[in-house]
């Protein structure tokens, strides 16, 4: 394990630490589940953690955020101008992760940390359940566009920031997040039989992006390094439909995916990085 996989693994178990102290379920998603499943821990070139949480149990645990320790901290919509997705940040303030996208914006500046992502519901019917999700994502994407300047690169987002831009004179840096929040959270993932990985919405419609919700309403416990990490109950019918049947094959070189990291320091807080920004040293 390396010390930036170590740091995040502590962070894990931070969460997991306030998770049953107030009975908040959470489930291993993405690679994480791969990781527990396929090698009992990591994924050997991976370098996060990704948690998913229905969105009660999501809103339970940011209630009770405030009770993790001093040097975790919490990066999310409503607190960060620069955070352009529908999930939060939860990072250790002692380190620095910055990636290429956000070098240009302190505010998002953070630690080492991992996501942990919100769950919704989606109407039954595929014609609508596609009409609910474009409805999500466009909102999220004026989110993410109206929260990244960065992305004024082609002359078509020029101009469709010429719009925003407009809509900037009248409105906050989270008109859109509140529209998009309305709208992914209009159906109840108790209630639903499909559920929405609604922090990438912003992507195109597809089997990542939605699936069965019972995948997400039972759990059970897989090692995962040095400890026990939850994870659906039916994890191969998760990681089949996520990844495809052969799920349990590494992919090839070509086929691991890393960060895009601009800054990575493991022994000063990004803190420093901040002040130095500031001072247009970076």
């Amino acid at each position: 394990m390396t010390e930036l996989q170590r740091i995040d693994l502590d962070l894990l178990k931070e969460i997991i630490t306030l998770c049953e102290k107030h009975d908040i379920k959470y489930y291993a998603f993405g690679g994480t589940c791969l990781g527990a499943v396929r090698h009992k821990g990591y994924i050997p070139w991976d370098d996060d953690i990704d948690i998913a949480m229905p969105r009660g149990e999501f809103n339970k645990f940011i209630a009770h955020a405030h009770e993790l320790p001093e040097h975790v901290g919490v990066l999310m919509p409503e607190n960060c101008v620069h955070f352009i997705c529908g999930s939060i940040k939860v990072h250790d303030k002692r380190t620095t992760f910055i990636e290429n996208q956000f070098k240009q914006f302190p505010d998002r500046y953070c630690g080492v940390g991992l996501d942990i992502m919100p769950l919704d519901g989606m109407p039954e019917g595929e014609k609508k359940q596609k009409r609910h999700f474009e409805k999500c994502r466009w909102l999220l994407y004026f989110n993410n566009f109206y929260r990244n300047p960065a992305r004024r690169k082609s002359i078509r987002s020029r101009l469709f920031y010429l719009f925003l831009d407009t809509v900037a004179l009248f409105a906050k840096h989270d008109f859109f997040y509140k529209k998009y929040y309305k709208c992914v959270t209009k159906y109840p993932f108790d209630d639903s039989e499909t559920a929405l990985h609604s922090a990438m919405v912003a992507n195109p419609f597809d089997k990542k992006r939605s699936f069965p919700a019972r995948f997400f309403k039972e759990s059970v416990l897989l090692p995962f390094e040095d400890i026990m990490i939850s994870c659906p109950k039916d994890y191969d019918g998760y990681l089949s439909h996520y990844y495809g049947a052969d799920y349990m094959t590494p992919p090839e070189k070509d086929g691991q995916i890393v960060h895009d990291t601009a800054i990575v320091d493991l022994e000063k807080p990004y803190t420093y990085y901040v002040d130095l920004k500031k001072q247009g040293l970076i």
